[in-house]
């Protein structure tokens, strides 16, 4: 079972961590604070299922949260790896039908829990609170029109070249050579590219053999940054 932290504390200093409630009032805020709470998963643990009834709203504080699918034929997509500070669950909060995806931790990982009636509240209470939130809503819709049309538009490796930039960016470790290292398998990598992993393998070892990744266990080391962002510019701008 997860494993909840009572001390008002923790709430307040991951509140002040996200960037959008910051936009919205410290009134706001300390009426979203009274009711928090923080939730820490192990590593691999379930935070909710899909189409579970969803009253709280979601908040990554540390660690790494996966949004996945799987579909009838048993294959998982990954919609996303959420960083902190990325909040989840707005749809289902709002129009109570139900999560859209599985949500698991990734690794050890502590979720700021905001009850939905506290949220709603804050939201009607603070105008400039509401406009962040649509402002984040309308970003997250761009990135998903613009996720559609690479997946059609754009070459495979490409699709992988940008995903890994953007994780590195999100997740990664700086190495003293001024390498990058991310921890993800190359399953992880498929799901989150919509391929099988026998589909993805020929593209990750082209990466390789260029010198532009390492790949080692549950890690892609990131070589050569500058050719990886000239990959992904390929088939578009």
């Amino acid at each position: 079972m997860p494993a909840d932290d009572p001390p008002a504390l923790d709430a307040a200093a991951a509140l002040a961590q996200v960037p959008w409630l910051a936009a919205g009032s410290a009134e706001a805020r300390a009426l979203l604070l009274r009711q928090a709470s923080v939730r820490r998963y192990e590593r691999q643990q379930a935070v909710f299922h899909r189409g579970d009834p969803l009253d709280h709203l979601w908040i990554v504080i540390e660690g790494r949260l996966e949004m996945s699918v799987v579909g009838a034929d048993g294959r998982r997509f990954v919609a996303a790896q959420v960083p902190p500070g990325e909040a989840v669950g707005f749809i289902p909060l709002v129009d109570r039908r139900g999560a859209i995806h599985d949500a698991r931790a990734v690794v050890p990982t502590a979720m700021l829990r905001l009850p939905r009636e506290a949220f709603l509240a804050a939201l009607q209470a603070d105008v400039e609170l509401l406009q962040a939130v649509l402002r984040l809503l309308l970003e997250r819709g761009r990135r998903l029109n613009e996720w559609r049309a690479e997946v059609t538009m754009r070459p495979l490796l490409a699709r992988l070249a940008r995903l890994l930039l953007g994780l590195a960016q999100a997740f990664g470790a700086d190495e003293p050579d001024g390498a990058v290292s991310l921890a993800i398998s190359q399953d992880d990598l498929a799901a989150m590219v919509g391929v099988t992993r026998q589909a993805l393998n020929p593209e990750i070892k082209t990466l390789e053999r260029s010198g532009v990744v390492e790949l080692a266990y549950r890690r892609v080391i990131l070589r050569d940054v500058a050719g990886l962002r000239t990959l992904a510019r390929e088939g578009g701008a």
